[in-house]
This record gives C-alpha cells, structure tokens and sequence, in this order.
C-alpha cells in the first residue's frame, strides 16, 4: 500500500506545473465542444442537448486520461524512470495502482466543472443515478489502460502522443458518443456497438440525466473490456531492472 500512495506521489508531483494544458484540455475545449454541439442540437430535443454534453465530457476523459499516461509512460520508459522504480522492489501492479489513482485526481476538476458548467448554461437539469459512480470508474480504468499500453509499446514520446491522438478521436467518432444514433447511418451505430467510448457515454449519461432503464448492458460490457485492458497494462508495461 505505502508504495502504491508513493507512487501517486511521484505522479502528482510530477505533472504539478501542467495545469494551463489541464485548464485548456480538461475545462475550457470540452466546454466550447459540448456549447457548440448543445446549442445547435436544442432544435432536435433534450435527448441531443444531452449527448452534447457527454461527447464534452468524454473528450475530456480521453485527452486528461488515456492521452497525458500515454505521454508520460512513454517519456519515463525512455529516460530510464521505469527500470529505476522496479530496482526498488515495487510491482508493476503498484506503480499501475498509483499512476491511475494520481491521474484520476488531476482529472477530476475537469469531471466537475465540465458537465455543471454546460449543464447551467444550457438551462439543462440533472436527475444523477448511483451508476454514475461505477460508470466513471470504469471509464477511468478503460482510457488510463489503453494510454498506459500505448505508452508501454511505442518507441517514442511523439509517436505515443500521435496515436494517443488518433485513438481518441477515432473512439469519440464511431458512434453516438456525442452525436444521437439516430443522426448517424445505420452501419456507424453497427460499429459504435463494439466502441467502448459509446458504452462509456450511455452509461455516463443515464447516470446523469436519469433515463428509460439503468444501461446493465453497457456497464456489464466495460467491465469486460477493463479487465482486458488493465491485464494488457500491467502485461507491457516494461518494469524491469537492467543490472549493470
């Protein structure tokens, strides 16, 4: 436990003079997003207002999370960090533990204000559900792994953050993850269905806004794909000591 806490340390301390790209990543891009996408989807009903609202949140789950682990994964790989925390003795999965724990906070900001910044503006009102709670976990859990694989396995910084990128706008295209299903052409809800961001959102959304019935089918599905994703974290993430 002492050095899973050690280890969200480490990451916090790390990533404390990063706040104006949180500031504008985290707050101020998802915002304008889910504002531009609200006010032009208000003539097609609440429903639409809503999936803006959640495509501004998931934008900023995807660039605080999976995006800022992928980069900084890659960048401690490579300047040797990773080999000298597992010459401590931690296990990989405490580092893991840690990492996801300190990125979890310094996205939480963002979970806050986002939603009840748009939410206001747009006149919108909240009926939160207790699947709001495991729905953020599991979305947390799913966009930290994926960035940590991603850091684990590409060669450098650059490329980590181009795939990062690519990945994430990707996820927040396939399918109604910011835009209602029945906006989109049949085969791109056909694809959504296998999109964990769609998943993600539905989840998020009901918890939100309340709906026709608690989404089982989109939470059963993100615990599966958490428990493929953490396993492929905690598999590649290079955490060996190279003796001299």
């Amino acid at each position: 436990m002492s050095n899973t806490l050690t280890f969200t340390r480490i990451q916090l301390t790390n990533w404390r003079w990063s706040w104006p790209s949180m500031l504008l990543t985290g707050i101020v891009v998802p915002v304008l997003m889910s504002l531009g996408l609200g006010v032009y989807a208000q003539n097609s009903g609440g429903a639409a207002v809503e999936y803006a609202v959640i495509g501004g949140l998931s934008f900023s789950l995807l660039f605080e999370l999976q995006g800022k682990i992928a980069t900084n994964i890659s960048f401690m790989k490579a300047n040797g960090a990773l080999d000298q925390l597992a010459a401590t003795g931690a296990k990989r999965l405490q580092f893991v533990v840690g990492s996801f724990i300190a990125f979890s906070l310094l996205a939480t900001p963002s979970l806050l204000i986002t939603p009840v910044a748009v939410v206001k503006i747009l006149g919108l009102s909240l009926s939160p559900s207790f699947t709001i709670i495991p729905s953020l976990v599991f979305a947390g859990c799913t966009f930290l792994s994926a960035g940590m694989i991603i850091g684990a396995l590409c060669s450098s910084l650059e490329q980590a953050s181009s795939i990062s990128l690519l990945l994430a706008i990707t996820l927040l295209s396939l399918g109604p993850v910011a835009v209602p299903e029945d906006l989109l052409p049949s085969w791109l809800q056909i694809v959504g269905e296998a999109n964990p961001a769609v998943h993600i959102s539905e989840a998020i959304r009901y918890g939100l806004f309340g709906g026709d019935g608690i989404p089982w089918g989109s939470i059963a599905y993100l615990v599966g794909v958490t428990v493929v994703l953490l396993l492929g974290a905690v598999v590649f993430l290079p955490w060996r000591h190279k003796r001299v």
